[in-house]
């Protein structure tokens, strides 16, 4: 199926409206930065990069919401600007635009780059290509049609060598994880009796079964630590999921909303990181964002460990739990001793640059921009 000539129409009057609000803010004596991204938890992966880069070039900043904070992260910003188009008999419209004067254009999407949905030429076909990914330890975004890729830490730099799918014209920059940086600049530990329990992104499951199973695991962590522990649970699911109001969301809602000690956080912030002792996952990477930003652990509950960067290294910062007898171990140990030194530790061996990235990636811009 494709578009209907009157749904071209519209298409094709809102691809010229863009390309006018894009140009009209473009500088005509700076380098021009896009910063794009379409997913309210990504666009955090850029840090104070935008205002830093701001100071020397004109950065037009694309957010994808009202509240965004990308909204006065740079000189200018451009709203209303999508990358598809669904059409009224579900097909996908994939904008053809190409402005010119955009120099380089930064993304922490790999959601939109699946398939070649956002390409080398969205947007513009001469700009270079920073791509930001939004893990620490695993190498997202590894086929994304990018001149540059920001590595955050050695274990993600050593995989990406090892890949063998990896875009091989796309230059490693080791320069570390402007996210990180911000969060550990603006954490301040606010004890409440409170953890945190925040599993991986589950999206909705078509299969009754499978929604039970990952529904079931959720209540099954949440009711244990109710029953064994004296915190406030404050319940994270993966932002894509809360805000999409996905069932693996509401229905864990509606089974523990009355519940006086169960807490659900649905920001697109991290402010619940000051609030926490610890937090609990099954195999989020999230855990390791925590941790290095507050030097406090994560606690992984994998019964059913598959390996991987995660679990291998997830000692490092908590330790993994295969049974609930085994994660009561791992917080009573926690409650202890200190566990600070070993994360501080690990933290500043594996990632680059911790506290200083973005200002080293400014001046990398800088070079690449000339």
């Amino acid at each position: 199926m494709s578009p209907t000539k009157q749904e071209m129409d519209k298409i094709k009057f809102w691809e010229q409206d863009v390309c006018k609000r894009i140009t009209a803010a473009l500088s005509r004596n700076k380098k021009n930065i896009v910063v794009l991204s379409f997913y309210p938890s990504y666009e955090r992966q850029f840090g104070a990069l935008p205002s830093i880069l701001a100071q020397k070039h004109h950065v037009i900043t694309i957010p994808c919401y009202q509240n965004s904070t990308l909204i006065g992260a740079g000189n200018e910003y451009v709203s209303n600007v999508g990358w598809r188009i669904v059409c009224n008999d579900g097909s996908h419209y994939y904008p053809q635009i190409d402005i010119a004067g955009i120099d380089l254009i930064l993304s922490a999407d790999e959601v939109c780059y699946d398939n070649g949905r956002i390409n080398r030429e969205f947007l513009s076909k001469s700009a270079k290509r920073i791509y930001f990914p939004h893990s620490l330890l695993e190498p997202t975004g590894v086929n994304c049609p990018t001149d540059y890729y920001v590595v955050p830490s050695r274990l993600v730099y050593q995989a990406l060598c090892e890949n063998e799918n990896r875009t091989s014209n796309t230059e490693l920059l080791q320069i570390g994880y402007p996210k990180l940086d911000e969060s550990i600049a603006q954490y301040v530990y606010q004890s409440q009796n409170m953890i945190a329990y925040c599993p991986t992104l589950h999206y909705d499951k078509e299969n009754l079964g499978e929604l039970n199973a990952v529904i079931g695991f959720d209540a099954n962590c949440i009711e244990w630590l109710l029953a064994n522990t004296s915190y406030t649970i404050l319940v994270r699911v993966h932002p894509l999921v809360s805000s999409g109001k996905q069932r693996p969301f509401t229905l864990l809602q509606f089974k523990f909303e009355k519940n006086p000690r169960v807490v659900f956080d649905n920001d697109m912030n991290t402010d619940f990181y000051d609030k926490i002792d610890f937090m609990i996952t099954d195999a989020s990477t999230t855990g390791f964002s925590f941790a290095f930003s507050t030097l406090r652990p994560c606690f992984f509950f994998m019964p059913h460990s598959t390996g991987g960067a995660i679990a291998e290294n997830a000692h490092q910062i908590g330790g993994v739990a295969r049974n609930f007898a085994e994660l009561g171990t791992l917080i009573a140990q926690a409650k202890q001793g200190d566990l600070a030194p070993r994360i501080r530790a690990f933290r500043d061996d594996i990632v680059y640059n911790v506290g200083n990235s973005a200002q080293i990636l400014a001046e990398k811009i800088d070079a690449i921009l000339g």
